[in-house]
């Protein structure tokens, strides 16, 4: 991806994608729990933005082997969430924090169908069939994380929602649990490098997409410029 192809995510992007609403509402995002994988016939409303994405991975050699697509959604706030990530310092008593707020959810991811290997220097970056084993436990990390959803500025997803910029973060498995609130997940199934990228979306406003591999990947500013 360096210092090649634009990137598929930006406002700017030559690389078109379609709107991940454009067809569904955001209560049915909330809704949304079947994880949808590259072999799987399962489907989920951003399953032709995902997939999108993922035909830009394997043309251009993205080295990332997951990702998910996280959405706004207001819902009550008394509504029991499994796993949902909030600001501890929200005073319960307060009137206006009843109303409806905006969560990050869960709205889909897929697997890619290869891996890339070397670092593009001393080794020349090629692709590589994915593994049995990597498909396996990047999916089981998709299911884990279908239980999730983010309060606006908690999270990796809430964060890069509330501030619109990209971020790029490696050996999340050794994070603190108050940076990566799936560092559990990460270690069982072996996620290193995950980067969030906030994307435009017209019926929504912003979406994020998080791509994620079970390698050590170097920043590379050229993919989420």
């Amino acid at each position: 991806a360096g210092g090649g192809p634009s990137a598929p995510f930006s406002g700017g992007s030559q690389y078109a994608v379609p709107d991940p609403m454009q067809s569904s509402s955001t209560a049915n995002a909330s809704s949304s729990t079947n994880t949808l994988h590259e072999s799987g016939p399962s489907q989920n409303i951003a399953s032709p933005f995902l997939n999108s994405i993922i035909n830009y991975i394997h043309r251009h050699h993205v080295p990332f082997e997951y990702i998910d697509a996280w959405v706004p959604s207001f819902v009550p706030d008394s509504e029991e969430t499994t796993n949902t990530v909030t600001d501890n310092n929200t005073d319960p008593s307060n009137q206006e924090d009843k109303r409806p707020k905006c969560r990050l959810c869960f709205a889909g991811s897929m697997v890619t169908k290869q891996v890339m290997v070397g670092d593009g220097t001393a080794h020349p970056r090629r692709a590589m069939p994915l593994s049995p084993d990597d498909q396996f436990n990047l999916s089981a990390f998709g299911d884990y994380s279908e239980s999730f959803s983010f309060d606006v500025g908690c999270g990796l997803p809430g964060r890069v929602y509330h501030m619109g910029v990209p971020t790029w973060e490696q050996s999340v498995h050794n994070a603190p649990l108050h940076h990566f609130e799936r560092v559990g997940g990460s270690q069982q199934w072996g996620i290193r490098t995950v980067v969030g990228i906030p994307v435009p979306s017209p019926n929504v406003g912003r979406i994020v997409v998080v791509l994620y591999s079970r390698h050590d990947r170097p920043k590379d500013h050229d993919l989420v410029i």
